[in-house]
């Protein structure tokens, strides 16, 4: 699993319909009941989030109540820290 509760999280992957909500940025709440897995994914679509904030919607207008783990990325401070140790390394060599 990509997140935890309480992180703060970016959509990074869309499915068809869905794709205006990459790079929206939610918070996380809780673990959702395991969702179906969806046909055609060979990645784990069963977790998913409930999120704070306005209720996201698809192109056609049907509501999103819960996003699917594998579609986010959180967003963690101890994730840029050690981006920002490694850097210096790479502008070195």
């Amino acid at each position: 699993m990509n997140c935890k509760p309480g992180d703060l999280a970016i959509i990074v992957m869309c499915p068809r319909g869905t794709e205006h909500l990459r790079g929206k940025i939610l918070r996380l709440t809780t673990l959702a009941a395991p969702q179906r897995q969806h046909p055609g994914f060979a990645i784990d679509t069963t977790a998913a989030w409930h999120y704070e904030g306005p209720t996201l919607r698809t192109r056609c207008g049907s509501t999103i109540e819960v996003v699917n783990d594998c579609c986010l990325r959180p967003i963690r401070a101890d994730d840029r820290e050690a981006d920002d140790v490694r850097q210096p390394d790479l502008l070195e060599a």
